[in-house]
């Protein structure tokens, strides 16, 4: 019976793997939230907890996205700023930001972004780092 359990436990962990692209290709969760229909700012903290990071990635989920800019602070208070004015399209992965520096410690994330769809529909904006 225990072996059983084990066995359940193993099919629904690798289920879970496969259905993350991100797991897959070892980028890591840093941080989400929702976009509205207009222009808004939001700060995802990010925090030394995820190591140093060398690129960060944008995917969408519900209705696309424009990323106008997006704000990257550094452990150390360094700044570097991201002008993207790119649409991700809904079930869009955005594209890749290449963070200076090589591989460092990142603070936070500001994002500057708006949903591009007509009336008023959310986006979820899930941030990923590697």
């Amino acid at each position: 019976m225990k072996k059983q359990y084990i066995s359940y436990f193993i099919v629904v962990i690798t289920l879970m793997m496969l259905q993350n692209p991100a797991w897959a290709a070892n980028w890591h969760y840093l941080g989400g939230t929702t976009v509205n229909d207009l222009t808004e700012t939001d700060l995802i903290m990010v925090g030394a907890e995820h190591g140093r990071l060398s690129k960060l990635r944008l995917d969408i989920n519900r209705a696309p996205v424009e990323l106008k800019r997006a704000v990257v602070t550094f452990g150390n208070g360094d700044k570097q700023i991201i002008e993207r004015n790119r649409i991700i399209g809904k079930q869009g992965k955005g594209p890749v930001l290449q963070l200076d520096g090589g591989k460092r410690f990142v603070k936070s994330v500001k994002l500057v972004y708006e949903t591009v769809s007509p009336g008023f529909k959310r986006a979820k904006a899930k941030l990923y780092g590697k």
